[in-house]
């Protein structure tokens, strides 16, 4: 049985913990077939008459209707068991497995064998990566591990709660080293005392760090004022004994680290949050991004870029010469012909973004508006374009980039969601150079245009 929070009594063994990544209740399924152990419930296994699937897909050995006998099934059970008992009992579970798939070669059972074939790897890939570790062994009945790791760019830190010579569960912090304000090992310790004064009933008799011997000490004093002076908690590095612990521990702060790094770059997180701040049904998949651009009312033009799945889709890129006015720049006037033009070939995306704030963004609200099309349309404008707004700017970072919703009273920090700030930061900048490219064209042809008519 797999389980988070397991509570330690007596008749069952306890093996863990494994860190994030481990995949182990996949490994229990595999090691469930492999040594043909059941897993049905005990009303059923009590009840059934007859085998089921499984027995015929070599899959369970069927003690349930005596197809194998009892001392049998217990050799299977322990040599199953013996898997996450240490390296030595574990190679000989895996030669029982590979001996047993060379018999059923010989046999000329190769579908059988190929299945074993199959377990033993994926057995064998655990075996490998897991960090094996029985907590039993842990003296004290109330230790907490603690280990850190510090990226190229955020420090996690890892902490373990052993209760009544268990594992209770773990807790996982990390912020960012930019944001540090003094040494890491320092802010490490304002992190774990915050934590344990707004947890002070899970506050352990020892505390086993990877902290240096003066920031044990740092914190054990200041810890000790927290919980008072009544209660006794020694902090200390950790020696040998708790060595594999700290490993352990280490591990899961790195491997937290970078699943949660992974995620945040996974394009599709940053889609789905545009989805929840859109409200939207679906996940958008095809953002069309435009541009205006314009020097001195002459040579105005547009550009148009599609990203399809967060990608540059170019083939359905489009460009947009525009009319001179007499008034010169109108962004706002633009932006209207732009789309005018835009919405009457159909073939909409999920969602348009333009380069600008609130203004830009109600002016192509208001085209969406009149042609009766109903697609969701942001903005993306850096802090210092909103203060022309209604923002507050000196409320802004100068160095943010916002996302203007509309309904929305506030816009969306783009630094809170960083694959969504690299789809959109990515499609704006492709928009600002076609835009550019085509303008600076069209001013070219005009000006080299103009110096031949006067040669004439």
């Amino acid at each position: 049985e797999y389980v988070r929070r397991p509570k330690k009594k007596k008749g069952q063994e306890l093996f863990g913990p494994y860190p994030t990544g481990t995949n182990i209740g996949k490994i229990i399924q595999v090691v469930t077939k492999a040594f043909g152990l059941r897993d049905c419930s005990l009303h059923e296994f009590r009840t059934r008459k007859t085998p089921c699937i499984l027995f015929q897909m070599k899959q369970c050995s069927a003690p349930c209707v005596d197809k194998i006998g009892i001392n049998d099934y217990k050799e299977n059970l322990e040599m199953a068991l013996n898997l996450f008992r240490g390296k030595r009992k574990s190679s000989q579970s895996l030669q029982f497995l590979e001996l047993l798939m060379l018999e059923k070669a010989e046999k000329e059972e190769f579908e059988y064998a190929a299945m074993l074939r199959d377990y033993i790897q994926e057995i064998e890939i655990f075996l490998s990566s897991s960090y094996e570790q029985k907590v039993e062994f842990v003296d004290e009945k109330n230790v907490d591990i603690i280990s850190y790791h510090q990226g190229e760019s955020e420090t996690d830190i890892s902490l373990y709660l052993i209760r009544g010579g268990a594992l209770l569960g773990h807790r996982n912090y990390h912020f960012l080293n930019q944001d540090m304000l003094s040494e890491t090992e320092e802010e490490i310790v304002q992190y774990l005392l915050q934590y344990y004064s707004e947890n002070d009933e899970v506050v352990p008799e020892r505390v086993i760090t990877s902290l240096t011997s003066e920031y044990c000490s740092h914190f054990e004093s200041a810890l000790q004022k927290i919980i008072g002076e009544q209660f006794k908690i020694k902090v200390e590095k950790g020696s040998k004994k708790y060595q594999s612990l700290l490993s352990m521990t280490k591990k899961h702060a790195q491997e937290t680290q970078r699943v949660r790094i992974e995620n945040e770059e996974s394009v599709y997180t940053g889609l789905h949050r545009l989805k929840d701040l859109l409200k939207l049904k679906q996940r958008p998949k095809t953002l069309e991004g435009y541009d205006v651009a314009i020097w001195q009312g002459k040579s105005p033009a547009a550009s148009q870029v599609v990203f399809y799945e967060g990608a540059p889709d170019k083939k359905a890129y489009r460009y947009y010469h525009l009319e001179e006015r007499p008034e010169g720049n109108n962004d706002f006037a633009m932006m209207r012909e732009v789309f005018l033009r835009r919405l009457k070939y159909g073939n909409f995306p999920d969602v348009f973004v333009v380069d600008g704030g609130k203004a830009q963004v109600n002016t192509v609200v208001k085209v969406l508006e009149e042609l009766e099309v109903d697609v969701p349309v942001v903005g993306i404008a850096k802090a210092r374009d909103l203060s022309r707004g209604n923002y507050k700017a000196e409320q802004i970072s100068k160095s943010e980039e916002r996302l203007i919703i509309p309904g929305r009273s506030n816009p969306y920090i783009l630094n809170k969601c960083p694959s969504l700030y690299r789809i959109i930061v990515q499609l704006r900048d492709e928009a600002h150079r076609f835009s550019r490219k085509l303008h600076h064209k069209a001013e070219e042809k005009r000006l080299f245009k103009g110096k031949n008519k006067k040669k004439i």
